[in-house]
């Protein structure tokens, strides 16, 4: 892989930003399974986290908490991202193809979350 360049930052910023999410997500694990309790928020209007993080629909897929499907998410994308050279586009054209029906994928269930929400 190059070592410099904007491909390689940009790379390196997504990575950087699933790690953050991922961290999130693994807060939130923890919580629904139970071992930690009750999850740290900011003292605003409107927030509740109990009621987010432990409401039935958040179990609904796989019978599993969706923070960890998260989890499970964001390494995915940490992985596509990670792969293969600068020119894998041309020598590999599954990875980008695989990493935006990713993002796609992503970006259709945020848009059904914030709907049903």
């Amino acid at each position: 892989m190059a070592s410099s360049g904007s491909f390689l930052q940009q790379r390196r910023a997504i990575v950087g930003l699933s790690l953050v999410a991922s961290a999130t997500m693994g807060l939130i694990t923890l919580y629904q399974m139970g071992i930690v309790c009750p999850l740290p928020e900011p003292p605003l209007p409107r927030l509740n986290a109990d009621e987010v993080d432990a409401a039935p629909e958040a179990y609904t897929l796989l019978k599993t908490p969706d923070a960890a499907l998260g989890l499970a998410s964001y390494a995915m994308t940490t992985v596509l991202v990670a792969m293969a050279d600068q020119d894998r586009a041309e020598r590999e054209p599954w990875i980008p193809l695989a990493l935006a029906a990713k993002v796609g994928d992503d970006t259709l269930a945020v848009g059904k979350l914030m709907i049903d929400q």
